[in-house]
């Protein structure tokens, strides 16, 4: 047996537990994949079966109440965390309503951000959850590698999940399913994500609400004051009597602050993240485009954006989150992630290193093209004097070729309607026509003047 999991199982334990000073202090997050078969919501017919969904859970270790959940098909990583925490820090009317459920806030009143977040380190110690400590001013602490009993309040709250919801749910895995004999839980499987959301919140009411909480939560205050061992009770009087510093925001502030965090450069055409070129309105208004403030030098400014979509970013300034769009110089990514613009970009380079060759030999192709015509039109030269050639009228010359180009769409337009309409040879005019031969005699005789005859060089 390995040391971690003697560690976890089977050592002897002190009973001391961190113990926050008021609800909405410490919260717990963890995710775990959901024990369900799930369909998609896509088929109307339910049977395209989309696999077990990952379930994010948020505790509150003051009271021990679920202040946010979150379900999706992603795996977990700091995206899908961000949500989960988003779900915790909001108000839960706008989230039950998000799948037709209607609530009030003294149904599930937790819906403020925490002050120190317990959780794991793959997710909270990347650069993308900087937003967490530095605009929502929340501390981050790490549990022990293969240690769940470091979060053991959220490790439970799946299997309350588990044991009272999910067991009784169409598409359960059992512990044994893959025992010779166990039916297949996908054979199952009918209900949708939205459908598991639907449940999981009337059961997280309940939850909080009626089912029996611990007793090591209650103090001999709670107690005098009669406190129900309820958590949702032991959350609201702590919010009375207990140092509370949760401070409520918008959803709109919310989400934006929990956006991962990037490193944008602002140039005289634009914003530059990510090689993606966006437009900001703010960032030209204030002259930080403009080349003569900035000394060409470079300015940069931390932004905030979704991993998800190109579409818009924010950039953090003094006067706020300002939006940048998505320029029309890099619209050929809109409403891509910003990984399958890396895939992209990346494969487009490979592709220009394998046709480098291919490339260098037509360029050289055209040089030496290029080197041919103007040998050869330099051999067909006769080379004026130089007061001659300063003497010339421009203007008669040019007139000379562009009469000449003239000609040559008369006789297009001539040739192309003969072949549309069917016409053997053009028809007779025997009114108001120009005499052509006349003209063209001109245009000799103006040649000749100026080069000289052709027939004389022949002579």
């Amino acid at each position: 047996m390995g040391s971690s999991k003697y560690d976890k199982d089977l050592k002897g334990r002190s009973g001391d537990i961190v113990v926050p000073n008021g609800p909405g202090e410490i919260y717990q997050i963890d995710a775990t994949p959901g024990d369900i078969y799930l369909v998609s919501q896509l088929d109307k017919l339910r049977t395209l079966i989309v696999g077990r969904p990952t379930i994010y859970s948020v505790v509150d270790v003051f009271s021990e109440a679920i202040v946010g959940i979150y379900v999706s098909l992603f795996s977990s990583s700091f995206d899908a965390m961000r949500l989960a925490l988003f779900n915790a820090f909001r108000s839960k009317v706008s989230f039950a309503r998000e799948f037709g459920l209607t609530i009030t806030e003294s149904d599930w009143p937790m819906a403020v951000p925490c002050l120190k977040l317990f959780g794991d380190n793959a997710e909270l110690t990347s650069r993308r959850s900087e937003s967490l400590i530095e605009d929502l001013g929340i501390t981050v602490q790490f549990g022990r590698a293969y240690r769940g009993d470091d979060k053991g309040l959220v490790e439970k709250s799946f299997d309350h999940y588990n044991n009272n919801l999910l067991s009784g749910l169409p598409g359960f895995v059992e512990k044994d399913y893959k025992t010779r004999g166990a039916k297949d839980p996908k054979l199952d499987a009918v209900l949708t994500l939205p459908e598991l959301y639907r449940r999981l919140i009337p059961y997280i009411i309940h939850h909080n609400n009626f089912e029996k909480c611990s007793s090591r939560l209650f103090t001999r205050e709670m107690t005098i004051d009669e406190v129900p061992f309820h958590r949702r009770d032991v959350w609201n009087w702590g919010v009375k009597h207990r140092p509370f510093s949760g401070k409520k925001l918008s959803e709109e502030q919310l989400y934006l602050n929990l956006l991962e965090k990037g490193e944008a450069s602002v140039h005289r055409e634009g914003v530059y993240f990510n090689k993606l070129w966006y437009s900001c309105q703010w960032t030209l208004v204030n002259g930080h485009q403009d080349q003569s403030m900035n000394r060409n030098r470079t300015k940069r400014f931390d932004v905030r954006f979704m991993r998800h979509s190109t579409d818009r970013i924010f950039l953090c300034t003094s006067d706020g989150l300002q939006i940048a769009f998505l320029k029309h110089d890099s619209a050929r990514f809109q409403g891509c992630s910003f990984d399958e613009v890396e895939v992209q970009l990346s494969r487009e380079h490979n592709k220009e290193l394998e046709q480098a060759p291919e490339v260098l030999a037509s360029e050289l192709s055209l040089l030496e093209n290029t080197k041919r015509l103007v040998k050869k039109a330099q051999s067909e030269q006769i080379r004026l004097p130089v007061s001659e050639i300063k003497t010339q009228s421009i203007t008669e010359n040019r007139g000379l070729d562009i009469e000449h180009e003239q000609q040559q769409e008369r006789e297009r337009l001539q040739r192309y309607t003969n072949s549309q309409y069917g016409i053997a040879e053009q028809p007779d005019i025997a009114h108001g026509t120009k005499d052509h031969s006349k003209r063209n005699t001109a245009h000799q005789d103006a040649m000749n003047n100026l080069f000289g005859s052709t027939d004389d060089n022949d002579s």
